[in-house]
């Protein structure tokens, strides 16, 4: 039970190493890997071709860089979902976000995340292939030994006339996406000054929210995380 773990962490770790940049590297960097399931379910399922519900699973990963104790630092965000439409099709959501900026408060219990890139995403047959352009802002906070909080929202620009709009709560692009997330596990530390590397891990349930092609999404999305930050 140990050795998978072991390979995950370390796996995990070697994907943050990579999307931070060298600076970060040598210095310090964390992520914030989630593994789930969501549900989505459209309001007015007229609008997205007769599709009600939608379930997708796959994993998101946050990760953060820094120089030294900056406030500052480097951010990057990746999202890889697949599943099905419950009234048909195939759904599909992929997004790489290099382009990145965290913010630490002193604690270092609380991170901000603005990040920038692509997204391709989709539902054959109800929904039109997407090529957009997120603006996605995440806010990760650590409550105490055993609690995380993630909120996240993401305004999306869509680069193909197919998927343009109007969401009726952002003052531009064309879709929205929002998510609260509540983890409740286990949380520690190994090391001690600049060596000290810091993780935590447990099961998360959360709130979903999206609007594209003039209608609402509610949802929900349970599921696996565990975080880790290393000098």
């Amino acid at each position: 039970m140990q050795r998978p773990r072991l390979l995950l962490s370390l796996a995990v770790v070697a994907l943050a190493m990579l999307l931070c940049p060298p600076s970060a590297r040598a210095q310090e960097g964390g992520l914030l890997l989630q593994i789930d399931t969501e549900y989505l379910r459209a309001m007015d399922p007229i609008q997205v071709g007769g599709l009600r519900d939608t379930q997708v699973v796959g994993l998101s990963i946050d990760a953060n860089g820094r120089m030294g104790h900056g406030r500052i630092g480097h951010s990057a965000f990746i999202d890889a979902h697949f599943g099905a439409g419950l009234q048909g099709g195939f759904a599909y959501r992929f997004a790489l976000l290099p382009l990145g900026v965290a913010l630490y408060d002193k604690s270092q219990y609380v991170i901000l995340n603005v990040a920038s890139g692509f997204q391709l995403s989709g539902v054959t047959g109800h929904q039109p292939f997407g090529a957009l352009a997120p603006l996605r802002v995440s806010l990760i906070s650590r409550l105490g030994d055993h609690l995380l909080v993630n909120a996240w929202a993401a305004s999306d620009i869509a680069l193909r006339n197919a998927r343009k709009g109007s969401p009726a709560n952002l003052p531009f692009g064309d879709e929205l996406r929002a998510g609260f997330v509540l983890r409740v596990g286990q949380s520690g530390a190994k090391g001690g000054g600049r060596q000290q590397v810091t993780f935590g891990n447990g099961y998360f349930v959360g709130v979903l929210y999206a609007e594209r092609f003039e209608t609402e999404f509610w949802g929900l999305t349970i599921g696996h995380g565990m975080n880790m930050r290393g000098g």
